[in-house]
């Protein structure tokens, strides 16, 4: 999913749900900034305690992406949460919408994140992790031929403008020289196939993650078998469980007011993923909502997403006297919120069924 899901729909969905301006806000940025994160980061504060921090996540073209060790650290506990279903361990790591494994870590993140300092950061990092199972599922975050599409990928029911965007955009993925061109632009799936050794979704380029199409795939593990998807309808699902996440969250804290039912804004949240376009055409249809009043009852603004802020934060942490204080900061408190949700799947969860992964 892409930044109008992560930040400004889950934003929205968490007010539905009954979250106040400030958890809400936090839970979106959080959400959004686990795509953010990209580089691992150490800082030494002036009292000599230090503070490491790990990725979670990388650029498409980033050289680490070829790195199993990363792949096993960054893009299977925080993109393509395994499934645990098939026969192979391969098989099992394979993301799957919604899936038993993927529940049992939302129902271990939302306990957790009642108890901890870092726990709107938590359940931000949390319905990030939930989300891109919806949009993810059947492929996995490791290099694998099980990864692998042949053919074209097909999209429908699209406008004539989006399609040619939607086009344009598949065209520039395969590039290897952006707009220029470049001797890269036929080759087919070549970051998925090649360059990242079959990583995630390559082969399918950004299609996963638009909520308003409708595309098909052929994967080439089995030659002829051609899968339909209708992101509008999962994603969709994607914004009910969500939904339920936040309201399960607020629950039992005096700062959870009423939410606001799912089904008066299922139809209004519909529309704002069938809108065709650009991201940020979606961004505005949900401050449109939002500004609506359905999502509270009054009309609001949508607050401006505060990653770049994280990220001047952190850097500034090399001037505190105490490390201690660190620990009352947004951004570090997003990377608690990262390292035991890593730290939990990889060592607990995914081991529980199976699945040993790093």
């Amino acid at each position: 999913m892409q930044k109008d899901m992560h930040y400004y729909g889950v934003y929205v969905l968490a007010r539905c749900a009954g979250l106040n301006e400030a958890v809400a806000h936090t839970i979106a940025t959080a959400s959004q900034f686990v795509d953010d994160a990209g580089a691992n980061a150490s800082v030494t504060f002036l009292d000599a305690s230090m503070l490491d921090v790990e990725a979670t996540a990388h650029h498409i073209l980033h050289v680490k992406n070829l790195d199993p060790h990363d792949q096993r650290r960054i893009w299977v506990p925080f993109h393509f949460y395994p499934g645990g279903e098939g026969e192979t361990f391969t098989e099992k790591l394979l993301c799957r919408k919604d899936s038993l494994l993927a529940r049992e870590m939302v129902k271990t993140n939302v306990e957790k994140a009642k108890t901890v300092p870092f726990g709107d950061a938590l359940i931000g990092v949390t319905a990030h992790v939930y989300a891109d199972t919806f949009a993810h599922y059947d492929f996995s975050g490791v290099s694998s031929r099980l990864n692998r599409i042949e053919g074209e990928l097909k999209t429908y029911d699209l406008d004539k403008e989006t399609k040619t965007y939607v086009e344009n955009k598949k065209k520039r993925f395969f590039e290897e020289n952006g707009e220029h061109g470049g001797w890269l632009a036929n080759i087919k799936g070549f970051l998925g196939g090649n360059l990242s050794g079959a990583l995630g979704h390559g082969g399918a380029a950004t299609y996963p993650d638009r909520p308003y199409l409708r595309w098909s795939l052929e994967w080439e593990d089995a030659k002829g078998r051609v899968q339909m998807r209708d992101n509008r309808q999962t994603f969709l699902e994607a914004c009910e469980r969500l939904y339920d996440l936040f309201v399960e969250y607020g629950q039992g804290s005096p700062e959870h007011f009423a939410p606001r039912p799912f089904d008066e804004v299922r139809d209004a949240i519909q529309a704002v993923i069938e809108t065709q376009g650009k991201c940020a055409d979606r961004e505005k249809a949900w401050c449109d909502l939002l500004a609506s009043g359905q999502a509270t009852g009054v009309s609001e603004e949508m607050p401006d997403y505060a990653g770049d802020e994280w990220l001047m934060e952190f850097v500034k942490l090399r001037a505190l006297e105490d490390g201690s204080f660190a620990t009352q900061k947004p951004v570090v408190q997003f990377f608690q919120a990262a390292a035991f949700h890593r730290q939990t799947s990889l060592r607990d969860i995914l081991p529980r069924h199976g699945l040993i992964v790093g």
